[in-house]
């Protein structure tokens, strides 16, 4: 029985590793290359307000009791293969009581395009970087 990959398809696959890893996993890990002009950049493409907007569209999309939340600062997201380029983004993170009363942990990344928050990924990205989100405490 053979054993490993043909060279052209490891080859192939370590050099689609590596493009889409960039020189320090940036782009896998969601999070700006250049420390210093990321967030400040991503920030002056979601509208002022993101924060507030964010709460509200969080308040209107779980259905759970929210314990505490966290939120990251603005960052540069992966477009993805299909949409390419760079996204302004921010990472949420809830923590809210499951079904049988314990709490756990959601990341919600989301973005603001046209005034309106686009949910762009639930769970698999990680949050870093956070602070207080204290405009999600219910009233």
């Amino acid at each position: 029985m053979r054993r490993g990959c043909p060279g052209i398809v490891c080859g192939l696959v370590l050099w689609i590793a590596s493009a889409c890893l960039g020189s320090n996993g940036a782009l896998a890990q969601g999070q700006p290359s250049d420390g210093k002009q990321g967030p400040a950049l991503a920030a002056s493409r979601l509208p002022a307000n993101y924060r507030h907007l964010v709460a509200q569209y969080i308040l209107a999309h779980n259905r759970y009791v929210i314990r505490g939340a966290m939120i990251s600062a603005p960052y540069h997201k992966s477009g993805g293969f299909f949409q390419g380029g760079t996204i302004p983004a921010v990472c949420v993170a809830i923590y809210r009581d499951n079904p049988f009363g314990i709490v756990v942990r959601d990341n919600w990344v989301l973005t603001v395009q046209n005034g309106r928050v686009q949910d762009l990924a639930i769970g698999f990205d990680t949050c870093s970087g956070l602070s207080p989100f204290n405009e999600l405490k219910r009233r």
